[in-house]
């Protein structure tokens, strides 16, 4: 299993150029809302929502890439359910807007990707898909640990 400091080496290795990393910056997050909107979406199942109207595909994700967060770091791990609350609280106030949660989140997804693949065209890597969705998921916390960087707190 990969550390932190590992991961983040991968994702900064790819995004050297500084238009690609601004593009990344704001896109590869964006990306992972919007998977967990699409995700948040999918009806459930009855059981589900029989525990509780909170549990669905999206917050079921949401919860393991937290369990994953923490293997990479508790210290970001934290720092990451603050994250994942506001970012579902977020999805949730969308959810009840006029325009369909998974109609918001596939547009931001498309938009997102093709940014992201002109950034790598830019950069004059190819895009490994698999890998960089992997690599999106990982955004929050590469963003964070910059944040933990700037004031000092170690992960």
């Amino acid at each position: 299993m990969r550390t932190a400091d590992q991961w983040f080496n991968v994702y900064t290795a790819t995004h050297e150029h500084p238009v690609n990393r601004l593009i990344h910056r704001y896109c590869a997050p964006l990306a992972a809302v919007s998977i967990i909107g699409l995700l948040w979406s999918i009806p459930i199942p009855e059981a589900f929502a029989r525990i509780s109207s909170a549990l669905n595909w999206g917050s079921a994700f949401v919860m393991a890439a937290i369990v994953y967060y923490f293997i990479i770091s508790i210290t970001l791990g934290f720092g990451m359910i603050l994250v994942m609350l506001g970012l579902m609280l977020g999805i949730h106030w969308m959810d009840n807007q006029w325009l369909p949660l998974w109609a918001v989140s596939l547009g931001l997804l498309v938009t997102c990707l093709l940014a992201m693949l002109g950034g790598h065209a830019l950069e004059g890597h190819k895009a490994r898909m698999v890998g960089d969705l992997q690599l999106v998921m990982l955004a929050p916390i590469f963003l964070l640990a910059g944040l933990y960087r700037r004031l000092g707190i170690s992960y």
